[in-house]
């Protein structure tokens, strides 16, 4: 049996929400982890009961204030890991919908670390000038970096316990980063060799650790025009906050496969929306592909 891991936000509750339906809607049973800081998230509180019910337990793991939650995903996985008990563990994003029955996931583990292509750097070389920023961050960790191809989204991760090595080294990688900065992960955008940290620390550890590696393309997170294994609406503009028409006539931007899947997994277990609102949503794609045909 496997354990899954999210962390969610105020304003991802409904992301995590769409996440939980698509799992039961593709045979998911077990415990989902649900990180947060602060108080419980209210509609999932509200969802536990009915979740138990159908085979799915929530089990909430408050952050303590401070610093940024994507940081936390190894933090999340290893407490996981420890507390549930379970052969496998894998981690999810809150904005991310599952596509695919959920013994592919598990059979999938079984040829390694799971892992997806991001959309930007898919074909990174082993000579990639970022991984020598990388092999020092390893180096200074007392490890050998090996070489390597390819890049991950850090979206999403899965593997069995023997291949726990992989979380304990991105943790204490991330670690020594952020000591090496002071403390924070603030303002990375300006260093060399790293653009987003929790993720590029993540491709590091793939060099940093010798365990086999499962890394699909990016169509693994439908990075392109055919459905893959999840949806991953990545970048700051989410389904949930709508605006599709106004995107179409302003930005010439029709709705994304990721939006249309995810209104399609909110009506229930969780109910992230009324179905006012869920109609309002649909009419307006429905509008929006119209628009972009015609103009």
């Amino acid at each position: 049996m496997s354990t899954i891991c999210t962390i969610t936000t105020e304003s991802f509750e409904v992301g995590t929400a769409a996440l939980l339906n698509s799992l039961h809607a593709h045979g998911f049973s077990g415990r989902v982890f649900v990180g947060h800081v602060g108080s419980v998230p209210k509609r999932l509180k509200a969802a536990a009961g009915t979740l138990a019910d159908l085979g799915i337990e929530l089990v909430f793991h408050t952050f303590p204030e401070g610093g940024l939650p994507h940081y936390r995903k190894p933090e999340i996985l290893l407490h996981a890991l420890e507390t549930a008990g379970d052969d496998a563990v894998f981690f999810i994003d809150s904005d991310i919908v599952i596509c695919k029955d959920w013994d592919f996931f598990e059979t999938w583990i079984e040829m390694g670390v799971a892992l997806c292509g991001d959309v930007n750097f898919a074909g990174m070389g082993e000579n990639h000038p970022m991984r020598y920023y990388w092999s020092r961050l390893i180096e200074d960790a007392g490890l050998s970096p090996r070489r390597l191809t390819g890049y991950a989204n850090s979206g999403f991760i899965g593997l069995k316990k023997k291949d726990v090595q992989f979380v304990h080294t991105w943790k204490r990688l991330l670690e020594l980063k952020a000591e090496r900065r002071g403390g924070t992960h603030a303002g990375v955008a300006n260093e060399h060799g790293f653009i987003t940290i929790d993720q590029d620390v993540m491709n590091a550890t793939m060099m940093a650790v010798d365990v086999p590696l499962s890394l699909v393309g990016p169509e693994g997170m439908s990075f392109g025009l055919a459905k893959g294994y999840m949806t991953h609406p990545v970048g700051k503009w989410k389904p949930w906050h709508r605006g599709y028409l106004k995107k179409a006539i302003v930005a010439g931007v029709g709705p994304r496969m990721a939006d249309v899947v995810y209104w399609n997994n909110v009506s229930g277990p969780v109910e992230a929306f009324s179905p006012r609102e869920r109609r309002l949503a649909r009419l307006e794609m429905k509008i929006a592909r119209v628009w972009m045909r015609i103009f």
